[in-house]
């Protein structure tokens, strides 16, 4: 609009300049100049007429230099415009940006093939694996409006073994591509895993609300997430197991403040909780709840944080059900418990090292025979007990000047059964078959682990980790698991 404004006042001063040379040049003859019987002769005539042409000549060259002067004010005033324009237009925020990683790389499960942990991978041999690939979408149509949704590509579901008991069976999702031109060319269909899918506004630094799909506000893991971001590359067993939820689909509202050097910080949410869908299936709601104190100086950062969740999980399956004399498709519960999971954790970032340490506790309280049924090694059905569950790991890792992190860490969970006399009850015996016995979960687990990360260049990193797991009773006596693994990955970030 500026530049149109100076074009235009530009446009008319030339305009009017025309205009007045055109004038001078044009005007017709006057009284003075007409031969009569009284003129003068042309020598005189000449003199008389030298005058006014001279006037005229220095008006024009002063219209001149006024449009030139015009001309550049109005350029200066452009250029000033432009200047400041440049400013606001880099603190606007981007619209819509796009941005993820991927990764690639090798494992290697070191189990004989006769030892039962091998059924655990698909393979005891050395293989390349196709890893993460996720994509954000980030926009921000208005100025505290914030979406964000997190694919991730995967080659799931093809390959998984889904029964080695009772018979093996694996998926397949191969099929022919049939918008080929060549129509005997077949394709792996793969699948698209919604991470998170959220909206947020923010009120004030103090307080943002979430709604959509999020991550669980619990700990430190689950909110780092990503394969770049994070030291180690196997995670914690209380994320890999789910013993909380990693991500809820509900409200979520969370800030922070600063007094001094140390911001609290608070996260609390509302949502259908665990479900074996994306629905639930009862009217309680899960809440839950995180709170952490972060100090920051010049010899590094602390934080302490703890995270809370309460849910119940409810499954049911319909089924047609005799109602006043005739039939009906009726929900009817099959799982039905109480969950409580609390947890602390630390990190510590002093200098190059980085320390990181997490404890959780996970409670299961079944409803009478509203329990989970699971098969034992016999292929037998087992009840899941009621139970208490912990798990925690310790992490330390070392930055050194030459962009190379060497880390080692252990981890260690214990899952204790406390079966109740109600277990032995079956409401529905056509239910279950074979032995109605209760599963007993008293086991534990060491797992000991060193890595390396190296930075290759500002967007790619190496990493590589080597563990040994042990698997023992809940006493740490009997040893049933002994296996080494190594996994390999090179991680872009784009």
């Amino acid at each position: 609009m500026t530049r149109f404004k100076h074009l235009t006042l530009t446009c008319g001063l030339c305009a009017a300049f025309s205009l007045s040379t055109a004038g001078a040049q044009d005007l017709p003859p006057t009284a003075a100049t007409e031969p009569t019987a009284d003129a003068p002769a042309p020598e005189a005539a000449a003199a008389t007429t030298a005058a006014p042409a001279g006037d005229l000549a220095a008006e024009v060259a002063a219209l001149r230099a006024e449009v030139d002067a015009l001309k550049a004010k109005a350029e200066e005033a452009e250029t000033a415009a432009l200047l400041a324009e440049e400013p606001a237009a880099a603190a606007e925020p981007e619209m819509i940006r796009i941005y993820g990683f991927m990764d690639f790389g090798l494992d290697k499960f070191m189990a004989p093939k006769t030892n039962g942990a091998a059924v655990v991978k698909p393979t005891t041999a050395n293989t390349f694996v196709f890893g993460n690939l996720n994509l954000y979408v980030d926009a921000t149509p208005l100025e505290h409006l914030r979406c964000l949704t997190e694919f991730r590509l995967t080659l799931s579901p093809h390959g998984e073994e889904t029964s080695v008991i009772g018979g093996f069976a694996r998926i397949d999702t191969t099929a022919f591509d049939f918008s080929s031109p060549s129509s005997q060319y077949q394709i792996r269909q793969s699948g698209i895993y919604i991470e998170r899918a959220w909206s947020q506004y923010e009120f004030s630094k103090a307080f943002r609300l979430q709604w959509g799909m999020f991550l669980t506000p619990f700990g430190i893991w689950n909110l780092d997430h990503g394969s770049p971001t994070l030291i180690s590359l196997i995670l914690p067993t209380f994320i890999a197991s789910q013993m909380v939820p990693t991500r809820l689909l509900g409200l979520h509202g969370y800030g922070s403040f600063f007094v001094g050097n140390s911001e609290l910080g608070y996260a609390i949410h509302l949502s259908n909780g665990r479900t074996p869908t994306d629905f639930d299936f009862t009217e309680d709601k899960a809440v839950g709840a995180r709170v952490y104190w972060a100090y920051e100086s010049d010899f590094g950062r602390i934080v302490l944080g703890a995270s809370g969740y309460v849910g119940r999980y409810v499954d049911q399956k319909r089924a047609l059900t005799p109602v006043g004399g005739g039939l009906q498709i009726l929900p009817e519960t099959v799982v039905d418990y109480m969950e409580e999971v609390l947890g602390f954790d630390v990190a510590l970032d002093l200098g190059g090292l980085r320390f990181r340490a997490e404890s959780v506790v996970h409670w299961i309280d079944y409803e009478p025979g509203k329990v989970e049924r699971g098969l034992s090694a016999a292929g037998t059905p087992e009840y899941l007990p009621n139970r208490a569950e912990w798990s925690g790991y310790a992490l330390a890792a070392y930055r050194t000047p030459w962009r190379l992190e060497p880390y080692l860490s252990v981890e260690s969970s214990v899952n204790k059964a406390a079966v109740l006399p109600g277990f032995a009850a079956i409401e529905n015996p056509n239910d279950w078959h074979g032995s109605q016995s209760y599963s007993t979960p008293n086991s534990s687990s060491v797992t000991l682990s060193v890595g390396l990360n190296v930075e290759l260049t500002t967007h790619t990193q190496l990493k590589t980790q080597l563990a040994w797991a042990k698997a023992y009773d809940r006493h740490f006596e009997h040893k049933s698991l002994d296996v080494p693994f190594l996994y390999v990955r090179l991680v872009d970030s784009f």
